[in-house]
């Protein structure tokens, strides 16, 4: 969703929020990694690392795994077409079947 298709006044202040935290905790996650890390690295903890998952769905105040994700991907889209996430996906869903 950009920010010129939002339709209420308040879901544009929900999205510049949610943006505002997701950069922050990106920021955390480079500070905790003592690395700096891309946004596809930080998409790819939420993925595979509970911690950083119920961190960042506490800071959101989200109830599921899946608005966190949708969240990142709103703010960042061009993840979904990542080789990297691409890549990772196939491996988990490889060792969630076994």
């Amino acid at each position: 969703m950009e920010f010129n298709e939002i339709k209420a006044p308040y879901e544009g202040l929900l999205y510049e929020e949610s943006k505002y935290i997701v950069y922050n905790f990106c920021t955390l996650c480079s500070l905790l990694k003592n690395k700096k890390l891309n946004f596809q690295h930080i998409f790819a903890l939420v993925l595979t690392e509970e911690k950083y998952r119920e961190l960042l769905k506490a800071l959101l105040n989200e109830d599921s795994d899946l608005e966190v994700y949708r969240t990142l991907l709103t703010i960042e889209p061009s993840i979904a077409s990542s080789k990297y996430i691409s890549k990772l996906g196939r491996m988990i869903g490889t060792n969630n079947g076994k």
